[in-house]
């Protein structure tokens, strides 16, 4: 039995070309859409994982290639303090800016003293450190409020030599009254403290107590009012010093004493009384100033003021 095929036409063949070619992109399409959503959902997966993952920078001795570890003050570390590991950190500083004797071990300068004020986060150098605390100068031993004042002694005004550095004085002042034509002594300053004797200033310890060579400057640190009496006084008159007791509190106030008060009281003021001279006496100093003296009844000498007779 014979089968027949029909031949097919050209309409047939577009119609079949059409649908292989929509299968195609519509598979083409489908597999797109897939393959950017798997993109889309992996993405976002990492995205979220990501949040929980903290990178830690590598810390090494040395942070960065060209920098070295040096040891420098935590914070200002003032002149004379004794150093403590406490007191210190590293800081890495660049390689080719190192100073010269830059400390690299707090190990190595632990319960040494700073020689000076030692900057916060600066390198500390050999030099500026020490194995003993720095002595101190002058300025630096005076309290708040006080300023230092030197004056000249001898034997006498000086206390034979014990007016040393960290005793206490008071100084004195004698002069000349002129109103009452008599001499008096009267208190300058109290309780001034000695800093230093002669332009030393190391305190003599008890168990080396001894009397010094007699100086001729003592410095004292006294409140800036009492520096301004002290040099005031030094024009005035002679001044001297007299010892106390470090733990003497008690102050005299204004006290003084003339040479008429041997017996307990004082001359009345003669203002009117003519000043009778029993001799006259003059020199001229190095300066060329005349200087002018008279004999009074009393036998003593006194500087000629117009008024004798």
């Amino acid at each position: 039995m014979g089968v027949r095929f029909r031949a097919m036409g050209p309409n047939r063949s577009a119609v079949l070309y059409r649908e292989r070619m929509l299968f195609f992109g519509g598979s083409t399409l489908m597999l797109s859409l897939i393959l950017i959503g798997t993109i889309l959902i992996y993405n976002s997966t990492v995205v979220e994982a990501g949040k929980d993952i903290v990178v830690e920078p590598a810390v090494d001795s040395e942070i960065a290639f060209g920098t070295v570890t040096l040891i420098a003050p935590a914070t200002r570390i003032p002149r004379g303090t004794r150093l403590a590991s406490s007191m210190l950190r590293e800081v890495h500083w660049p390689r080719d800016q190192v100073p010269e004797g830059a400390v690299r071990s707090i190990a190595d300068i632990d319960g040494m003293y700073a020689g000076g004020v030692l900057p916060a986060n600066q390198p500390i150098l050999r030099n500026s450190i020490g194995s003993n605390p720095p002595s101190l100068g002058i300025s630096e031993l005076l309290p708040p409020g006080h300023r230092a004042v030197t004056i000249e002694v001898n034997a006498i005004s000086g206390v034979e030599g014990w007016a040393t550095p960290g005793a206490h004085v008071d100084v004195f002042l004698t002069y000349l009254d002129q109103e009452e034509r008599l001499y008096k002594t009267r208190v300058a300053v109290e309780n001034a403290v000695v800093l230093s004797y002669g332009g030393k200033a190391k305190k003599i310890e008890d168990s080396e107590l001894e009397r010094t060579e007699v100086r001729s400057t003592v410095t004292l640190a006294v409140p800036f009012e009492d520096s301004l009496k002290i040099q005031t006084a030094s024009a005035v008159g002679k001044i001297t010093l007299a010892l106390r007791n470090s733990g003497d509190m008690n102050g005299q106030g204004n006290a003084e004493f003339g040479a008429n008060d041997w017996e307990g009281k004082k001359r009345a003021p003669q203002p009117d009384q003519k000043f009778i001279s029993n001799g006259f006496a003059a020199y001229t100093d190095h300066t060329g100033k005349q200087h002018e003296f008279v004999l009074g009844q009393d036998n003593r000498w006194w500087m000629n003021s117009g008024d004798e007779g």
